[in-house]
C-alpha cells in the first residue's frame, strides 16, 4: 500500500463568492457583461424581484441554475417565461417551490413533496383511481429516480 502523503490528492479551491453585496450593486452587476459579476448576484440571499426577473433570463446557464438552486420561490409566472425561452432548464426548475407542470413533470419522485404530487395529479387530470394509487405508490430505491411522468407510466389503468 503506498504512504498517501507521497501521493497527495490534489484539491482544486474555487474562490469563495465575498459576503453580501450591498443591495444597491444587485441592479448594476445583474447586467454586467462578465457572467462571474452576475453568478457572484444570483448567488445572494436577499435579491429583489426585478433582479430575479433579469438574472432568470440570463444566456449564461450557469447563471440561471445558481439562482434556481439558491432561489426556490422563484413566481411561477416568471418560471413559465423562463421555459419559453429556455426549455432545457425544466429538469432544475422542477425543484422550485412553484415549479410549473411542465417542469413539475421531471421531477424526481423521491423529492417530490405531498403538495408536489397534488399539483401533479391536479395539473394532468390524473383519474381518481389513478390519482389514489400514485398517491399510495411508497418512495423506493427502485423507483425514488423515476420521474413524476415516468412513474404516472408504471400505474396501469
Amino acid at each position: 500500500m503506498e504512504n498517501d502523503e507521497l501521493n497527495p490528492v490534489k484539491v482544486f479551491m474555487r474562490e469563495v463568492p465575498s459576503d453580501s453585496l450591498p443591495a444597491d450593486m444587485h441592479q448594476e452587476m445583474a447586467v454586467s457583461l462578465v457572467w462571474e459579476d452576475r453568478a457572484q448576484v444570483a448567488l445572494q440571499v436577499n435579491l429583489a424581484p426585478d433582479v430575479i426577473a433579469l438574472l432568470v433570463h440570463d444566456a449564461e446557464a450557469t447563471v440561471r441554475h445558481m439562482l434556481y438552486n439558491l432561489h426556490r420561490d422563484i413566481p411561477s409566472a416568471l418560471l413559465e417565461a423562463v421555459l419559453d425561452q429556455h426549455p432545457e432548464d425544466a429538469p432544475k426548475i422542477a425543484f422550485q417551490i412553484n415549479a410549473p407542470l411542465t417542469a413539475l413533470r421531471l421531477k424526481p419522485f423521491n423529492f417530490a413533496s405531498p403538495n408536489d404530487i397534488d399539483r401533479y395529479l391536479t395539473g394532468t387530470g390524473a383519474e381518481t383511481d389513478r390519482a389514489r394509487a400514485f398517491r399510495s405508490t411508497p418512495k423506493t430505491s427502485d423507483n425514488g429516480s423515476l420521474t413524476l411522468d415516468a412513474l404516472m407510466q408504471t400505474i396501469s389503468r
